[in-house]
């Protein structure tokens, strides 16, 4: 039997503590994988990421049975192994954790004496949801009806609370966090079956008790949701089970009052982001709802609907948001009302540095007049201190962000090279995404016109 264990380090940070000198120490966590003989070609290890799992990543094995992912968790919590399509299976770690797994096609369970209590608690659950997850949520389980799956249901639920009731680590926070991950995941076991096609549908007078309260506003008063594999699509069936209950549309505004918790309120507002066909309808979401939207949410928002644009003359400019070098977050929208000029740059670029001398005499011909002068960095995080030292020692004019590299903002304007000099309106629309250089007196000349209108 061959043997390969692949290594990956997720987060390699350096933490002060109070005392000078001294730096925080960090513990790996190894995940070990075994699995029967070509049962995987595949192993991928995924951490959870706004209620989804996101590949972090992958060993490949053609003739053995075994994988190995050791890493520094960045956070502590759930993160997922699987075959990187439809098999996932959680593993909680925390620094210091191993885990050993034994996995297949149907189940994975615990081996070795090694695994911490808080696996051994996910994993006795994971052993008694193991029958009804699989058929409601597994496509070769679709042919199993209701009638067949809620009395099994319904067994289930018994010994689900009983479970509940009796989880004890000896950790209070855990054991509080995992008496909510098992309250949310018999509601997508519930919600899952009752989502996926089957022969035979159940009618309104069919469904267990459990149903009727399966949706509660006090399960989504905080966040904890985006904290499990599942959270994301958890919450749209909530919802979609609400607005079936009150025969509304799937849309935002119908939907929101059903989320108590803004960040939530944020996430679904991006997902509701997918059935939008152009830059204008999202920007029309953003302006009515974009108050429930977090720094982080509105950044991703502006990169979805950055694909959707088309740069051009008069058109409304795509807006974009980026933090300066205190952190805090600035997006050309705040300029509405004055005339704009962006300079995206980066500090290794030497045609942009030859330009700086123009641009600062630029910026001190016209600072009594209503343009404002923006530069938008590419530079990489590697080099975000580099960054900030580059403003304060060239007195760089203006605003000055950080877009930490080739992000939303080039692909909105589709820029492939830099420096780009682009002016934008009092009203928010596009005057030249290609405009002259400082350097040529003809970027001034766009500008004084641009002030007369």
């Amino acid at each position: 039997m061959k043997y390969i264990k692949v290594f990956v380090l997720l987060l390699g940070i350096v933490m002060n503590v109070d005392m000078p000198g001294l730096a925080q120490k960090f513990e790996k966590a190894v995940v070990d994988c075994y699995t029967a003989k070509d049962a995987f070609k595949t192993i991928v290890f995924k951490k959870v990421k706004d209620g989804k799992t996101q590949q972090v990543a992958e060993g490949e094995c053609a003739e053995g049975r075994y994988f190995g992912f050791s890493c520094i968790p960045p956070y502590e919590g759930i993160y997922v192994v699987g075959d990187g399509k439809h098999l996932e299976y959680p593993v909680y770690l925390k620094q210091g954790d191993r885990v050993s797994l034994y996995l297949d096609q149907d189940t994975a369970y615990l081996v070795g004496k090694k695994c911490s209590r808080e696996n051994k608690i996910l994993y006795e659950w994971q052993a008694l949801s193991a029958e009804v997850r699989r058929i409601a949520t597994r496509i070769k389980y679709m042919s199993i009806d209701y009638t067949t799956f809620f009395p099994m249901f319904e067994t289930f639920l018994e010994k689900a609370h009983a479970f509940q009731k009796n989880i004890k680590s000896g950790d209070k926070s855990f054991d509080a966090w995992m008496k909510r991950y098992v309250e949310y995941d018999i509601d997508y076991i519930a919600l899952s079956f009752s989502y996926t096609p089957r022969k035979k549908c159940p009618g309104k007078s069919d469904y267990p008790e459990y149903y009727k309260s399966v949706y509660a506003s006090g399960k989504l008063e905080d966040d904890m949701l985006m904290e499990v594999p599942f959270g994301m699509a958890l919450l749209e069936q909530y919802v979609l089970e609400q607005v079936m209950e009150n025969k509304e549309p799937y849309m935002f505004e119908y939907f929101e009052k059903y989320v108590p918790n803004h960040r939530l309120k944020g996430e679904m507002l991006l997902s509701s982001m997918k059935r939008f066909s152009s830059y204008a309808d999202c920007m029309k979401q953003k302006e009515m709802w974009g108050k429930y939207l977090t720094k982080e949410q509105t950044v991703r928002m502006d990169a979805m609907a950055a694909n959707l644009y088309k740069a051009e003359e008069g058109m409304r400019a795509a807006d974009f948001t980026y933090p300066d070098k205190d952190g805090k977050m600035v997006s050309l929208s705040d300029f509405k009302g004055k005339v704009v000029l962006v300079d995206v740059w980066a500090t290794w670029c030497s045609p942009c540095r030859k330009e700086l001398p123009y641009l600062k005499k630029l910026e001190e011909e016209m600072k009594d007049s209503d343009v404002v002068f923006v530069g938008v960095s590419l530079d990489e995080d590697k080099n975000h201190e580099k960054w900030k030292k580059f403003i304060v020692d060239e007195k760089l004019p203006g605003f000055q962000l950080f877009a930490n590299g080739w992000s939303h903002i080039a692909k909105a304007y589709k820029i492939t090279g830099i420096p780009r000099f682009m002016v934008f309106g009092r009203d928010g629309r596009i005057v030249a995404v290609k405009a002259p250089r400082p350097s040529d007196k003809a970027l001034k000349e766009l500008l004084e016109r641009e002030l007369k209108k």
